[in-house]
């Protein structure tokens, strides 16, 4: 899971233009909802440290120590921090606004892994007793406990349930849409991710440099692992484009740029089928508007 990098107690200082900049995001077409973080004394003896701090696009590679990208691939727009602390323990809360429903979704997905939830909190959530991740509407977030004492658990809890209550819900349909591309038999649970450009995709798979599927920022893909009746498993990657025109282009600029490691064993009009270094097989089919794509196949797909 995401988390910050930075070592307990290092001072945080508020930035204003990041916080002018999150008023006027608040406006935008996609309402988003500013976070309100508890007041000193939520918890007997815990109270705040400093003030709240806001981090802009620009800002977030200043606190991300690496994997700012994948969040401004997923349309970040804000940061806002806060800090807790009782005596020698200390706890942050880590409020990521995205661009829309979706965008959080993403993000928690590719990030919490293998979700172990708690049932109690009232939103998607996976964590531990070191971080605990939530996504709510357009707001991913991550409380962390820095020490891991288990003792504080209770304490991660009702941070979590007062940020969420400050957040008003939001329909799945808004953020979890493109999840339903992927057909159902033989996938495994847990394994849904969504792709919105090379950060993303490189979770599942490297075809090449660059965007390779086009979906420049714009366009979700919906990702998970199937199981095969043999046991093995494989990826698919599945991408609805605004039309079948830009299916096409999408399809052959794929199969136009393969990385050199990647060998086309056979291809049509709207199919080819690959070989990877690691000897698996993938295969990318054209329908319409859809491009559906199966990477680390054991077996030809050609000749299961």
């Amino acid at each position: 899971m995401s988390g910050s990098d930075h070592a307990a107690g290092r001072e945080i200082r508020v930035n204003p233009i990041a916080c002018l900049l999150c008023l006027l995001l608040w406006s935008g077409p996609f309402r988003l909802q500013p976070v309100q973080f508890p007041e000193d004394g939520f918890i007997k003896g815990w109270n705040r440290i400093g003030s709240r701090a806001s981090f802009d696009r620009n800002g977030l590679f200043n606190y991300i120590d690496g994997g700012a990208e994948l969040f401004l691939e997923f349309g970040f727009q804000i940061l806002q921090l806060q800090r807790y602390g009782r005596q020698k323990d200390e706890i942050s809360v880590e409020a990521y606004l995205m661009e829309d429903p979706a965008a959080a979704l993403g993000i928690y997905l590719l990030k919490c892994g293998p979700e172990s939830p708690i049932p109690a909190l009232p939103a998607r959530n996976s964590g531990d007793r070191y971080q605990l991740a939530m996504v709510r509407g357009a707001t991913y977030i991550v409380i962390n406990n820095y020490s891991g004492a288990p003792e504080l658990l209770p304490v991660m809890g009702e941070l979590a349930t007062k940020v969420l209550a400050s957040l008003e819900p939001v329909p799945e349909t808004a953020s979890g849409a493109i999840l339903e591309l992927l057909p159902q038999p033989g996938e495994i649970p847990g394994t849904r991710r969504i792709i919105r450009g090379p950060y993303s995709l490189q979770s599942i798979f490297t075809f090449g440099e660059g965007d390779m599927l086009l979906l420049e920022g714009k366009i979700l893909a919906a990702a998970a692992d199937y199981r095969e009746c043999d046991g093995s498993a494989y990826s698919r990657i599945m991408v609805r484009y605004p039309d079948e025109g830009y299916a096409r282009a999408a399809f052959l600029h794929l199969q136009n740029h393969l990385d050199s490691y990647i060998r086309v064993l056979n291809r049509s009009q709207d199919r080819f089928v690959f070989v990877d270094f690691q000897n698996r097989y993938g295969r990318v089919e054209r329908r319409n508007d859809l491009v559906d794509i199966g990477v680390r196949f054991v077996h030809n797909p050609d000749h299961p």
